[in-house]
């Protein structure tokens, strides 16, 4: 996992090396790329720092991460501290934003979710802020893209997973037929062997006939071995549901997940917030579960039910541990 993160970053650092060469050919195109290198660098330094430093607290002087913005396979650079690697990921997320407000070609994501436009930005942004307990922050950003995308309807929904549909998706990264999932450890690879199944005392926290979560994410499969539940998220696209290949685009960010965030920071910040942080759990409550009652949690209560929500709209898509 650290050195798979490097090479990302590695990749990134080379094209940022040289890139402003061709800025008096095509400003717009150089802006627009070197914000994704940007965006991608800090997001990669991030997930190291998520893994690897002993507390997530913004000013936290506890050792960080290397963070690394040059290409030199001979440095041997120092750790910082979780403060220096924050102060590095807001630089590069800061940076991004103004190239891509400076030369954004709007329709980047027209036809699809695969780069990095301004609101992939701010959803990174809202989800370091979270981390780093910087709340204010992380309700900003949160509600910019909130603003933008809006959440699926509940009819749209199942459409998200099958790639039929890029309702709510701020950003996925792509996959063909063929690309980078066959033999991987994955949720579901071909012939119809699943890796993972769901957690049973999770599965029974869904209202299975009333959420729509519940038939997005598990299906039912037959093999020799008899039924099994299993999770579908990653079970394939459209086009080839009836001979799944394991092969879907995985959704780095969702505006879901952007709800919770700002429910989050919201009731983290206690008082007449708490009200603004249930608000938006009722709001995706009742977007995903038909005929839900407007729950009242506050307090402590309010905080477990968002962690819960987080785990039954985010399985499988990489927050769990972290969460814990």
């Amino acid at each position: 996992t650290w050195q798979a993160a490097y090479r990302i970053i590695s990749q990134a650092n080379l094209l940022l090396r040289d890139i402003d060469d061709f800025s008096a050919t095509d400003g717009g195109a150089v802006n627009r790329i070197k914000s994704q290198a940007l965006s991608i660098r800090a997001l990669a330094h991030f997930d190291l720092l998520r893994y690897w430093v002993e507390e997530y607290d913004r000013n936290s002087t506890k050792p960080g991460i290397p963070y690394i913005t040059v290409f030199d396979y001979e440095q041997k650079p120092a750790r910082g501290t979780v403060k220096e690697t924050y102060d590095h990921i807001e630089a590069d997320l800061q940076q991004a934003r103004g190239l891509i407000n400076n030369g954004l070609d709007k329709t980047i994501n027209a036809t699809g979710k695969a780069y990095i436009d301004i609101q992939g930005v701010n959803a990174i942004m809202a989800r370091v802020f979270l981390y780093s307990n910087q709340l204010d922050s992380a309700i900003k950003y949160s509600t910019l893209v909130i603003n933008s995308i809006p959440l699926a309807s509940r009819t749209n929904f199942p459409n998200i997973w099958t790639d039929a549909s890029t309702a709510e998706v701020i950003w996925s990264v792509s996959f063909n037929a063929g690309e980078g999932r066959i033999g991987d450890p994955v949720y579901f690879v071909p012939n119809n062997r699943s890796s993972y199944r769901p957690n049973p005392a999770l599965v029974t926290m869904y209202d299975q006939v009333n959420d729509i979560r519940y038939s997005s994410y598990f299906q039912v499969r037959s093999s020799s071995n008899g039924n099994r539940l299993v999770l579908s998220k990653y079970l394939a696209k459209a086009a080839q549901v009836s001979r799944p290949d394991g092969i879907t685009n995985f959704k780095a960010f969702r505006t879901g997940e952007m709800y919770l965030i700002r429910a989050e920071a919201y009731a983290r910040k206690g008082g007449a917030n708490e009200a603004l942080g249930l608000a938006d759990l009722n709001t995706l409550r009742f977007v995903r579960i038909a005929g839900f009652i407007a729950g009242t949690e506050t307090g402590t209560a309010l905080l477990s039910a968002i962690a819960l929500e987080r785990r039954k709209e985010l399985i499988s898509e990489g927050h769990r541990w972290f969460d814990l």
